[in-house]
């Protein structure tokens, strides 16, 4: 008996300290719904890292186990970045015609190939970037420099290489958007 009344007790202790899901401010209501997101988003990220293994292990072999990894990492940095959720949001506001264009006509598994083209050139900028000279006078070469640029990117070599990266993500971005990943 002396255990049972020690115990309500205790309960009753608690159910006084506990608040009650009213007593909540309209701040913790939103932290609360900031973690709900996260978990969504993390249960979201986990089926795609499941679908990207799957198709790592198809007989088909779409992508290799290395690129379903690679890609899933890019993913998940991605899908936690703010600045990129808010290119996400702008992206389907303002480009909604041509990402449902891009949708309709795309082949998942295509789309899947060039996010990883994407994330394999993304990689290789750290070796394309170590003179920075001779990856302006490459890129000139190929065409993938605006001449009106030029100037710009002698005057401040890093630039090209902060363009490139944000070019090549950009790219990432709306490939992930396309197929849903993002």
């Amino acid at each position: 008996m002396r255990l049972s009344l020690v115990f309500l007790i205790s309960v009753w202790i608690l159910a006084l300290a506990t608040p009650s899901l009213a007593q909540f401010s309209v701040a913790d209501k939103q932290e609360a719904n900031k973690i709900q997101t996260l978990l969504q988003q993390q249960n979201h990220m986990d089926e795609i890292v499941d679908t990207l293994l799957q198709l790592s292990n198809k007989e088909k072999k779409i992508l290799s186990e290395q690129n379903a990894v690679d890609l899933a990492a890019v993913l998940q940095q991605a899908a936690k970045d703010l600045e990129t959720q808010d290119l996400i949001v702008r992206l389907q506001a303002q480009e909604e015609s041509t990402l449902t264009q891009l949708k309709s006509t795309s082949n998942m598994e295509q789309t899947i190939l060039g996010m990883i083209q994407v994330v394999e050139e993304l990689k290789m900028l750290e070796i394309v970037f170590e003179d920075k000279e001779r990856a302006l006078r490459l890129m000139q070469e190929e065409g993938m420099v605006d001449p009106q640029r030029v100037p710009l990117y002698r005057a401040n070599p890093d630039l090209l290489e902060e363009d490139t990266r944000k070019g090549l993500y950009f790219t990432f971005v709306t490939l992930g958007v396309t197929v849903g990943f993002l």
